[in-house]
């Protein structure tokens, strides 16, 4: 029979993975407590949460939102937390992925984005995808470069003419 207190801890996890569609499992090893709370400072500006689970509530929570593949036995295996993501999922991913890269102890195990489920590879792949505003800064560059050549292909030229006219003028008048 489960306790009152693990009843609510499944029960909480239910209603934060309903309310984040996009969350990831994370595997961690041997992190000090003060890492793990610079990484909920990093995460809070992104709207985002971390919370270390037991694999087995975790189990139960996610069979309860019939995302079954999740809860397989390979998956839940190790220590694990869960990271929710906002909507705009892409600056809080990319935002633990660098955490993660400094400091070594922290590894994808599976996640759902959008209503999809990303292996470990795939996350490590969207993570390191640039934001949306960089994505429309390099659209907005690419396309004002090719315009900015013209017209300063269209400035220079009469100058160069210019300046060759007066060059040659000078040569014929000595000459």
């Amino acid at each position: 029979m489960p306790s009152l207190k693990k009843i609510q801890i499944v029960n909480s996890l239910v209603e934060k993975i309903k309310q984040s569609p996009n969350f990831i499992l994370i595997h961690f090893e041997n992190i000090p407590h003060q890492k793990l709370e610079q990484l909920r400072q990093i995460l809070r500006p992104a709207t985002s949460s971390f919370q270390v689970v037991k694999n087995s509530l975790l189990k139960v929570a996610v069979q309860k939102i019939n995302k079954k593949e999740i809860a397989s036995e390979e998956v839940l295996t190790g220590t694990s937390a869960l990271l929710t993501l906002p909507a705009d999922w892409t600056t809080a991913l990319s935002t633990f992925w660098k955490f993660a890269k400094t400091e070594g102890r922290l590894s994808f195990k599976i996640g759902v984005i959008d209503n999809q489920i990303y292996q470990k590879d795939d996350l490590t792949k969207l993570a390191q995808l640039p934001s949306k505003e960089e994505l429309m800064g390099k659209v907005v560059f690419l396309i004002k470069s090719p315009l900015a050549r013209i017209v300063q292909g269209l400035k220079s030229s009469p100058e160069r003419m210019i300046r060759v006219l007066k060059f040659k003028s000078l040569k014929v008048y000595k000459g």
